[in-house]
């Protein structure tokens, strides 16, 4: 598993589309893990003789069985004060004695002379029966030797040098094969039981990174037994999904099946926060006795960023890769790629989209600088994009969201100039939102342009547009839960300052006691936790975290305990550069700048700061959505994001729109 007390975490980057085994393996290794953190060994004995006479009893066999003779003859044959089997009395019994043994794994016969043979070459070869002479010898002939024995086939000899020798070499299993082929490592024929000796042979050309051999081996064969079968593939258990190509085209086929259904665009969608909300059914307070809750399909979404990219792609296996652009929205001709790539939509009611605006953030002196800057029609490059792909694609509705402070730039005419921008084809307002309103366990203040197509009958749009906002600006009627700090963190694992896992799982045994609502919502069946790891912290640091308390912030270091000397910020301007949060109360906004240091959200309960999966639960993303990159990346994904929830809660207001005012 991967060491969870790696300080910086640098995967390797690989492009949406292509078969990632990094993200694949640590996975694997974290689902399939032992309760005591190792991985299995399927039962293969440790000793190279055990494991060939294992392997050549479980060939073409039912393995239980098999397992189970083998450990009456290992016993059988182990004598008083022997640590290993006298395999030679065994097979100085004969041929027929072992057809007789072996009857009941059927080839009996056959068997015994293959084992009856292979282990008389051995004696002739070292002297003894033993396989204790190959931990000396070079990858090419150990291969040689144990292919030359009879009935050892390659992938045998591959498992005895894997398993026991510790050699990194992949062996060829149909498990393996069947679970690579359909992530997409191997050609789809090579899942296929006839095509095992080819695929053995591509498996052995360096397709598989050395260092995962053994991890990645052992962890496909359990996944292919439990839930990747051959038969009924459990995909909605696993925790692949965004990685596996077969899993992606049938996924795409329904896609293309669900081209009347209503679709979103999402402009600037960063790792995907709204596209979450609004394609999956994770909203409450929607009325019990509907069967389903009705979503929207993403159209196509459009982020600059890789790493956020790659993220959204990973969490959305269901949109093609091709209708995930990695663009510059503010590039020449970007308007008429996107108009170009969703012109055969049939359904498209919605663009969404966050374009950066944050030099106009009132969060820091930048924003205090843009609020009294020289008068200046606000037209800053990426809203000016998302102004032009809006208009050119016409869509019924458009939803705009950003910080309060858009309004205080352009010498505080930037609202008037975006309603000018729009009202010519939209009517269109503002609505402030309040995340917590929502359901969220955050504070966080938004502003939403809201648009509504004119048309043919603008007095329909105004009535559409007063409709929409009213959904919006208003309050959850009920939630069941008080979205607090607590309500959203409390039943992940404690951590220390660099402690934690990128990839870990949740309790054995389900839900934990005391799981609140919100907590059981998010977690919706998952097994694993990705993104838990604790950045470290300093002595410094660590001291001035112990000596806040809930609620208070970096200034009270100086202010109520006389402790100037743990601040490093200047003490008259950064008053909240240190902030502990309270877990009874929901949490201050989660900001990007976690990407560069973590003082702002201290824990409550925890001396550090938190994680990337607790600030992806603060902002209502569920476990199973996997953050990608390094973690200033995943800290900054988080913080960028429009939370899920608030996704969902336009989702269903443009959706209720829809129906009530254009039902056809």
């Amino acid at each position: 598993m991967q060491n969870a007390r790696i300080k910086k975490w640098v995967p390797s980057y690989s492009p949406p589309g292509n078969p990632d085994l990094f993200y694949i393996n640590n996975i694997l290794s974290a689902l399939w893990c032992e309760p005591d953190g190792r991985l299995p060994r399927l039962g293969n004995p440790e000793d190279p003789l055990d494991d060939l006479i294992y392997l050549m009893l479980t060939r073409r066999g039912q393995i239980r069985q098999a397992q189970r003779l083998f450990e009456s003859l290992r016993l059988q044959f182990t004598g008083q004060g022997q640590e290993a089997p006298d395999w030679g009395a065994f097979v100085d019994r004969g041929v027929a004695a072992l057809a007789i043994c072996f009857a009941p794994l059927g080839l009996g016969q056959t068997r015994a002379k293959e084992i009856h043979a292979t282990l008389n070459k051995i004696r002739d070869r070292f002297g003894r029966i033993t396989l204790d002479r190959l931990r000396h010898w070079n990858n090419g002939r150990c291969l040689e030797f144990l292919s030359s024995l009879p009935g050892v086939s390659l992938k045998t000899a591959a498992c005895v040098m894997l398993y026991t020798l510790g050699r990194r070499i992949f062996p060829s299993d149909v498990h393996c094969n069947r679970v690579l082929a359909r992530l997409g490592v191997l050609p789809p024929e090579y899942g296929k039981q006839e095509q095992h000796k080819n695929a053995q042979r591509l498996l052995m050309d360096g397709r598989i990174p050395q260092e995962m051999a053994f991890s990645l081996h052992v962890t496909l064969v359990r996944h292919g037994q439990e839930i990747c079968t051959s038969g009924s593939p459990q995909c909605h258990r696993c925790p692949l999904r965004g990685f596996c190509a077969d899993y992606r085209r049938r996924a795409t086929k329904q896609w293309e099946n669900d081209r009347e259904r209503p679709s979103c665009v999402d402009l600037f969608s960063g790792a995907g926060g709204t596209s979450i909300g609004i394609s999956r059914p994770i909203e409450w307070g929607h009325d019990p006795r509907a069967e389903t809750t009705p979503t929207m399909r993403i159209a196509l979404a459009a982020e600059l960023d890789p790493w956020a990219h790659k993220t959204y792609s990973t969490n959305h296996p269901e949109v093609p890769t091709d209708r995930i652009l990695q663009a510059d929205l503010t590039a020449d001709g970007a308007c008429e790629r996107i108009t170009a790539a969703i012109a055969s939509e049939p359904n498209l009611v919605l663009v969404f989209g966050g374009p950066p605006c944050q030099n106009v953030s009132l969060i820091g002196t930048t924003g205090r600088k843009a609020a009294t800057a020289r008068r200046k029609r606000f037209s800053p490059p990426t809203y000016a994009a998302f102004r032009d792909i809006v208009k050119a694609l016409r869509t019924r509705f458009f939803v705009m969201e950003n910080v309060p402070g858009l309004f205080a730039a352009a010498d505080g005419r930037a609202r008037e100039d975006i309603l000018e921008d729009f009202s010519d084809l939209y009517a269109v307002t503002d609505v402030h939102v309040e995340a917590h309103d929502h359901g969220v366990p955050q504070r966080r203040h938004r502003i939403l342009i809201v648009g509504v197509l004119k048309g043919k009958e603008p007095k329909v749009a105004e009535q559409a547009l007063a409709f929409l906002t009213g959904r919006l600006g208003v309050s959850l009627d009920r939630a069941p839960w008080s979205a607090t700090f607590g309500d959203a963190v409390s039943d992940l694992p404690a951590v220390e300052p660099s402690g934690g896992e990128e990839f870990g799982r949740h309790r054995i045994g389900g839900e934990p006691a005391g799981s609140s609502a919100y907590q059981q919502v998010l977690r919706n069946g998952a097994d694993l936790i990705f993104n838990h790891v604790a950045r470290p912290n300093n002595d410094r640091d660590i001291e001035l975290y112990k000596t806040l308390q809930p609620g208070e912030i970096g200034a009270d270091a100086h202010r109520k305990y006389d402790r100037p000397d743990l601040m490093i910020y200047r003490n008259d301007i950064f008053l909240d550069k240190y902030r502990r949060q309270v877990w009874d109360a929901p949490s201050t906004t989660v900001v990007a700048h976690l990407a560069k240091d973590g003082h702002m959200f201290i824990h409550p309960r925890q001396v550090r700061s938190i994680t990337v999966r607790e600030a992806a639960r603060l902002q209502s993303f569920p476990d199973d959505f996997i953050f990608t990159g390094p973690r200033t990346e995943q800290f900054r994904q988080v913080g960028n994001a429009v939370p899920p929830l608030l996704g969902a809660r336009i989702r269903a207001a443009v959706l209720d729109t829809l129906e009530r005012f254009y039902p056809d």
